[in-house]
């Protein structure tokens, strides 16, 4: 059966080995019997057949899908962020519904993402991942507003209108969970958004 996924993170040229999320948003780490690794870059899609059903799949008939249609340093640092966070929060093995989606839409569809729309892409991702923020009575409000935003079919996050506060509440949710995650690269990462 053929399988597609985003490259999330490649070890070429030190291992020709590279770590997936694939079209039914399972985190897998493959290796590939050719050099073809050394052309796959983060955020590429490819197609393949899996050998093997093991963490570490051998691929086969591996081919290059799709490129990130990335024109500028920013979207190139915001896709970097986003694959990074997958990365980070979905452990190998794991299935995480609904980022697979959020990301071949994010990469079919690259456009200048305003603060505001990268931010809620973002507490997306990390709601997808299982993260939600405590909530007091202040934010419920916004809360339950992104919510509906978010699950709604064909939501497009173009479309989201910059609002000041939703904004604050959006940033509320990444300083929260940048509070209670020990990795310092996703900190980092989400300090620089």
């Amino acid at each position: 059966m053929i399988e597609t996924a985003i490259v999330l993170k490649s070890y070429f040229p030190l291992q020709p080995r590279l770590v997936l999320l694939n079209n039914a948003n399972e985190r897998l780490d493959g290796v590939l019997p050719t050099n073809l690794g050394q052309r796959l870059r983060p955020g590429y899609v490819i197609s393949y057949h899996r050998l093997n059903q093991r963490l570490f799949a051998k691929l086969h008939a591996v081919e290059l899908a799709s490129v990130p249609g990335i024109s500028n340093c920013e979207q190139l640092l915001f896709w970097q962020q986003i694959l990074e966070i997958c990365l980070e929060l979905i452990p190998t093995g794991a299935f995480s519904p609904g980022v697979f989606e959020l990301l071949m839409s994010i990469n079919n569809h690259f456009s200048n993402y305003s603060s505001s729309q990268r931010h809620l892409l973002i507490c997306y991702l990390l709601s997808l991942c299982g993260f939600y923020p405590e909530v007091d009575q202040e934010n419920l409000e916004y809360a339950r507003l992104v919510s509906r935003l978010t699950v709604q079919p064909g939501f497009d996050f173009k479309n989201f209108e910059d609002n000041h506060k939703i904004e604050n509440f959006l940033h509320y949710w990444i300083k929260q969970f940048v509070e209670q995650n020990s990795s310092n690269q996703l900190n980092f990462l989400l300090r620089t958004i």
